[in-house]
């Protein structure tokens, strides 16, 4: 099969890239190709484009079968509103457009599962997006639903709920911040997070891809939801470090990420501490990935052996 793919050179494009070339022919979109190195060796063409020009549809080319939709801007500081809008929901619109242009028959969206916000979210859930990244990849996703309605195009949406994993630098903050002693639990640490390995989202992937009756939507995540201190003392663990036990009242620490993103504003850097994080660490959220494990036979792997091989290529790569 012929795919395109947007968002290879992102964290988890790069895992996609990895597995779909084995298989099929990819054709990568990327904004920037100095990276070389991701794509030797794979049955890979790149071309070079922003999904944001309008005119994007001219540079793919002929014969895609399958548009996998993975690029995105990661929710983090200093990112204006405008961005995300841009990136997530005008570019999404380019790409469906060059679907009709291209004669492309399917599309995976790769959503999140934070378009949900918090609570039990199953693919049910009503739409309930809190930040401005949450916003406009559930704008995106509403979009490439009616999308597909209109145009009689299949399309599938994947929503995975925090990915972790080998590359994963956005959160290497939260293994080095448990193996120096300086992560601290909130409220005791009793929010539910629910982690999602990196391979396991590539599996699904790969089930979706080769599913004839694969659903419009799957909530993709890890076996089970743990809380924020058993997910720090599982971390701990893999570094052979002490779990944190510190932990301090919520208003305390709401009061640090204002204090945080105050001097940030005013002396232009980015902050250790954000409203944003707060909530990752106090909002809790679990994941229902029934219709993905009946539908598709998906089978996310053990937390702690996802955790460890995170750790391990952190170490390798020498950022712990």
């Amino acid at each position: 099969m012929k795919i395109l793919l947007t968002g290879a050179t992102g964290f988890i494009g790069k895992h996609f890239l990895d597995s779909l070339s084995k298989e099929h022919e990819v054709v990568a979109l990327a904004r920037d190709v100095k990276r070389v190195d991701i794509y030797q060796g794979k049955n890979c063409e790149v071309i070079t484009g922003d999904l944001r020009n309008p005119d994007i549809f001219k540079l793919i080319p002929e014969g895609i079968e399958l548009l996998c939709h993975a690029a995105g801007v990661l929710g983090r500081w200093g990112i204006s509103p405008e961005t995300y809008r841009d990136v997530h929901i005008n570019g999404t619109d380019n790409l469906l457009k060059a679907c009709v242009n291209k004669k492309i028959s399917r599309i995976i969206y790769i959503s999140s599962a934070g378009v949900s916000g918090s609570g039990m979210i199953d693919e049910q859930s009503p739409y309930n997006p809190k930040s401005i990244y949450e916003m406009t990849k559930a704008e995106a996703e509403k979009r490439t639903l009616a999308f597909s309605k209109n145009h009689g195009i299949r399309v599938n949406i994947l929503s995975p709920e925090f990915v972790y994993g080998e590359g994963n630098l956005h959160i290497l903050g939260l293994f080095r911040s448990i193996k120096q002693g300086s992560f601290f639990l909130i409220s005791k640490g009793e929010a539910l997070v629910h982690p999602t390995y990196i391979g396991d989202l590539v599996q699904a992937l790969n089930l979706v891809i080769k599913s004839k009756t694969a659903s419009d939507k799957y909530i993709i995540a890890g076996q089970r939801s743990l809380t924020v201190r058993e997910l720090a003392g599982i971390i701990a663990r893999s570094m052979d470090v002490d779990p944190p036990r510190i932990s301090i009242p919520y208003p305390f620490a709401k009061a640090i990420a204002s204090s945080f993103e105050f001097a940030a504003d005013l002396f232009d850097f980015e902050p250790i501490f954000t409203q944003s994080r707060l909530d990752f660490f106090t909002k809790s959220k679990a994941c229902c990935i029934k219709c993905a494990i009946t539908e598709l036979g998906y089978q996310p792997i053990n937390l702690e052996t996802g955790i460890l091989k995170a750790v391990s290529w952190y170490k390798e790569n020498g950022y712990l």
